[in-house]
């Protein structure tokens, strides 16, 4: 698998140019392989590199290419809690940490981004969300975010709060993504919808129902592209459940009450 950066916050799939990929996964592995330390030295290398996983071609090889050149690190078979691992061809075997090959094998099968939506959380500046007939919305400004529901109802809430929320729900995975999905219909039993500055629609939302006891179905548009999602229901009610936390300090009518930064 080779895998391109493609910008700074993208990275892509060589072999599969259309495959989603999750850059912060991408990147996290690059840390990983950053913060990598050698646990010990061998006092005399392995005779036989074949049984060690250290032959020609190890049982895990990562090559980072960088402008300052190329750098290979293979690694062979577990020892306790350690693994045989070799810088190059011609480097030294040594002993490493063992969760360093789960770690590479984990992040290469979790590759595929499968988010409701990934956008930028700094281009929100406005937010609706909730079942048809009492939905709330919030809109940003200097302050934080002002928020207005059904009965005229209205709150205020601090940045960190809101934009918590739309972390929480950037980190809502699909279990099955149909990418020709059908536009989100009105009137669904929940819908969200995020907006830009200049009241561009960034995501809509809606949720098209339950699967079974464990999935549920939403159908999202985001920018050009329709699709259909298959997420579980335990983390996503979760989310709604946060949302909802948002309005429990509104008042019907009034103007809306300060609420104090976080300490």
């Amino acid at each position: 698998m080779s895998l391109e950066k493609a910008d700074p916050q993208t990275w892509r799939w060589v072999e599969r140019p259309d495959f989603p990929v999750r850059g912060d996964r991408v990147e996290r592995l690059l840390r990983e392989l950053h913060l990598a330390r050698i646990k010990d030295f061998l006092e005399a290398p392995p005779k036989n590199l074949r049984a060690v996983g250290l032959a020609s071609r190890g049982q895990t090889e990562v090559t980072v290419v960088t402008p300052a050149g190329d750098q290979t690190l293979v690694l062979g078979v577990k020892t306790g809690e350690a693994v045989y691992a070799r810088k190059g061809a011609d480097g030294p075997v040594v002993l490493t940490e063992a969760a360093l090959p789960d770690t590479i094998a984990k992040t290469l099968a979790s590759l595929e981004d499968r988010r409701l939506w990934s956008g930028a959380l700094m281009e929100v500046h406005r937010v609706t969300w909730g079942p048809p007939g009492k939905t709330w919305t919030a809109r940003k400004d200097q302050e934080g975010w002002k928020l207005s529901g059904p009965d005229q109802a209205a709150t205020q809430q601090p940045a960190a709060r809101l934009e918590m929320a739309l972390h929480d729900f950037q980190k809502l995975e699909a279990v099955k993504v149909v990418p020709a999905g059908r536009e989100p219909a009105a009137g669904a039993a929940f819908e969200l919808e995020l907006f830009d500055q200049a009241g561009n629609s960034l995501l809509r939302l809606g949720e098209g129902g339950a699967l079974g006891k464990t999935l549920l179905q939403v159908d999202i548009r985001a920018g050009e592209k329709n699709f259909t999602a298959l997420v579980p229901q335990a983390p996503f009610r979760q989310w709604q459940e946060e949302m909802q936390r948002l309005t429990t300090a509104a008042k019907p009518g009034g103007p809306a009450p300060a609420t104090p930064a976080p300490k």
